[in-house]
């Protein structure tokens, strides 16, 4: 059996990520496309990975970016193991709501070493990258007042609170990363007013159906 191809969506805070994964995830199953949704921290099909995004996103725990990196990458072992593993075997797709390139980035932007996470991450992941990585891109200043916004933390949980500068250094690192020669899997869409959430999805699964072979992009 074909092994699922694994598809994720990065990004800055706010910019739509869990938007376009349900719209993704619709035009699959309008086509009868067999595949699963997800996220990280805390995807909602493992109870101990729920209890985790909790702790991580708590603006009132105080937090060392140590822990933080060990707390994503317990989130990320078991999500890999007792759900993105196992679906991908099994041939349905998965579309996940970040991945491995938040912890490259987010971890760095908190100082920590790219060496020592790249080597975690390659632990902890057991080689399941993804096939496709849409990277959604706008200023920072428009995520962040979204994302502040509708949180259910009153001015935005421990991620949305940091400061400006921890943001941009956010969205340099996705941009940067990129970029890199060795990794063909990125696809950068500018999300910036005035793109529409429709345009956007079209650009999505022009792409998308080109990789999976589908000629019907409705």
């Amino acid at each position: 059996m074909p092994k699922g191809c694994f598809i994720t969506f990065e990004s800055c805070e706010g910019l739509g990520k869990t938007t376009h994964v349900g719209l993704l995830s619709k035009w699959m199953k309008d086509r009868g496309i067999e595949h699963i949704t997800t996220k990280e921290p805390g995807t909602p099909h493992i109870n101990e990975c729920k209890m985790i995004r909790e702790f991580l996103l708590n603006p009132n725990n105080d937090i060392v970016p140590k822990s933080e990196l060990f707390m994503f990458l317990a989130d990320r072992a078991q999500h890999v193991e007792r759900l993105i593993k196992p679906t991908l075997e099994n041939g349905y797709h998965v579309i996940c709501d970040r991945y491995m390139d938040s912890t490259k980035i987010y971890q760095c932007a908190r100082g920590l070493s790219r060496q020592t996470i790249d080597i975690l991450l390659e632990f902890t992941i057991n080689d399941i990258k993804p096939d496709m990585t849409f990277v959604l891109d706008a200023p920072v200043e428009i995520g962040l007042k979204r994302a502040r916004a509708s949180s259910k933390y009153k001015g935005g949980d421990r991620m949305e609170r940091e400061n400006i500068q921890f943001h941009e250094a956010i969205r340099h690192g996705f941009l940067k990363l990129s970029e890199s020669i060795s990794e063909h899997r990125f696809r950068v869409i500018d999300v910036s007013p005035p793109k529409t959430i429709e345009e956007t999805h079209k650009e999505i699964v022009t792409y998308v159906s080109k990789q999976l072979f589908v000629s019907d992009l409705g």
